[in-house]
C-alpha cells in the first residue's frame, strides 16, 4: 500500500459502529476502518477505497427474505427496510387494504358509483350515459317534433319549436285558424295547414268575405237610370220616359207615370204631349180639382150644402125635404086634428082649428058652455 493511503489517525474523527469496525471522516468524506488487531491497541488501518455507502451497500441485508408483502404484493428491497408494490386493488404498506374504486369516482353528472373488486360501475342520472356518465342523451335523436318542428335537446327532455300553423309538445296538432271565426257575413270556414279559406255567401268576397261585391260597378242600368247596390243584386232607378229592370223601354207620356192624370180620369196621348178627361166631379190640367157643386147654393130653405164627388148633400132645417129641401114637410098628413078639427100646416108644425065644443091643440079636449 502506498505511503497515500494511510493518513495520521490524530487528523481524522472515527465513529466507532461497533468494536472492531469504525467510519472516519476526512476532509467531508466517511470512510471505512478496520481495527487489525481487534484489541485496544490505538493501530488501525484506514482503507481509503470504500465510502460508508459503498460499505453498506456490500454488506446490506436482504429485507425481503422473507416476504411480508400481502395479497401478492411485490416486494422492493431497500437499505434496512423494504416497500411493497401492490395489484389492483389492494393497498396499504403491505397491500393489506382493498382499495375502494369508488373513493376518486369518475362518475359525472351526478351519477352514482357502485364499487366492485378491482372495478366499478356508475349508475346514471336520468338523460345522462356512458361509462363515467359524460354523455348527455340526445333526446332529439328518435326526432320527435313532427311537420317540420325543431327540436332542442335538454337533460332527459326535448322541446320542439314548432313552424307557424302547427302547435302541441310535438307539433302534432294544427293550429285552429277557424277557432276565431274569421270569416264574416255568413261565409263558411275551412281549416287549412297554417291558414283558413272562407266560402262567401253569394254578394260578397274577401279574404274573410267582408266585402260587398258592387254590382254597379258594371253600369247595369241604362238612359241614365240610377243603379242602387243590394246584397248579390242591383235595383234600377229609372227617369220619366223610361222603365224595366235596366230602364231600357221607353214609355209614353201617358205610361210613365200613373199619376199624370188624377183619380179615375183618362190620360190621352197628344204630339209630344197629353191630355188628361177628367171624370165627373174633377176638373184641371190634370183632374187635380174637385168641382165644388155647393158652390151654386143649390139647398134651399136654410139647408146645410155638403160637397161630394160629383155629388153634394143637403142637411135640411127642421120641416123641409127633398134633394135641396124645397119641399115643405106636411105636418097634417098624420090628421094630428080631433073632433072634425081642421088641420093648417105650417113649418116644421102645425095648428088645430076646432069645433065649437072642443079645444086644446088637438082638439082633443071637450068644452062646456
Amino acid at each position: 500500500m502506498d505511503n497515500d493511503s494511510f493518513t495520521d489517525v490524530s487528523s481524522i474523527t472515527t465513529d466507532n459502529e461497533d468494536d472492531s469496525n469504525t467510519f472516519t471522516t476526512v476532509n467531508n468524506l466517511t470512510y471505512y476502518t478496520h481495527d487489525l488487531f481487534d484489541d485496544d491497541s490505538s493501530d488501525v488501518i484506514l482503507d481509503l477505497s470504500l465510502t460508508k455507502d459503498e460499505y453498506e451497500l456490500i454488506n446490506d441485508i436482504n429485507d425481503c427474505f422473507v416476504n411480508n408483502c400481502l395479497n401478492n404484493g411485490f416486494c422492493i428491497d431497500e437499505v434496512e427496510q423494504f416497500s411493497c408494490a401492490c395489484p389492483q386493488p389492494y393497498t396499504g404498506t403491505l397491500c393489506e387494504e382493498v382499495q375502494d374504486e369508488c373513493e376518486n369516482s369518475s362518475c359525472q353528472h351526478g351519477g352514482t358509483c357502485l364499487a366492485g373488486f378491482n372495478t366499478f360501475n356508475c349508475t346514471c342520472a336520468l338523460g345522462y350515459e356512458g361509462p363515467f356518465c359524460q354523455h348527455d342523451i340526445d333526446d332529439c335523436a328518435s326526432r320527435p317534433c313532427s311537420n317540420g318542428g325543431s327540436c332542442i335537446d335538454g337533460i332527459n327532455e326535448y322541446t320542439c319549436m314548432c313552424v307557424q300553423g302547427f302547435m302541441g309538445y310535438q307539433c302534432e296538432e294544427d293550429t285552429l285558424e277557424c277557432a276565431s271565426y274569421p270569416c264574416l257575413n255568413g261565409g263558411t270556414c275551412l281549416e287549412d295547414v297554417d291558414m283558413f279559406v272562407c266560402t262567401c255567401l253569394e254578394g260578397y268576397a274577401g279574404i274573410t268575405c267582408d266585402q260587398d261585391i258592387d254590382e254597379c260597378s258594371s253600369h247595369p242600368c241604362g238612359n241614365r237610370g240610377a243603379c242602387i247596390d243590394v246584397i248579390n243584386g242591383y235595383n234600377c232607378t229609372c227617369t220619366a220616359r223610361f222603365s224595366g229592370v235596366h230602364c231600357l223601354t221607353e214609355l209614353d207620356f201617358c205610361t210613365r207615370s200613373s199619376s199624370l192624370c188624377h183619380g179615375s180620369s183618362t190620360c190621352l196621348e197628344a204630339l209630344e204631349s197629353y191630355m188628361c178627361v177628367c171624370s165627373n166631379g174633377m176638373t184641371g190640367e190634370t183632374c187635380e180639382e174637385d168641382i165644388n157643386e155647393c158652390s151654386s147654393n143649390p139647398c134651399l130653405n136654410g139647408a146645410l150644402c155638403m160637397d161630394g164627388l160629383d155629388h153634394f148633400n143637403c142637411t135640411c132645417a127642421p120641416g123641409f125635404t127633398g134633394i135641396v129641401c124645397d119641399e115643405n114637410i106636411n105636418e097634417c098628413a098624420s090628421l094630428p086634428c080631433q073632433n072634425s078639427g081642421t088641420c093648417v100646416d105650417g113649418i116644421n108644425g102645425f095648428t088645430c082649428d076646432c069645433t065649437l065644443y072642443f079645444g086644446d091643440v088637438t082638439c082633443n079636449e071637450g068644452i062646456v058652455k
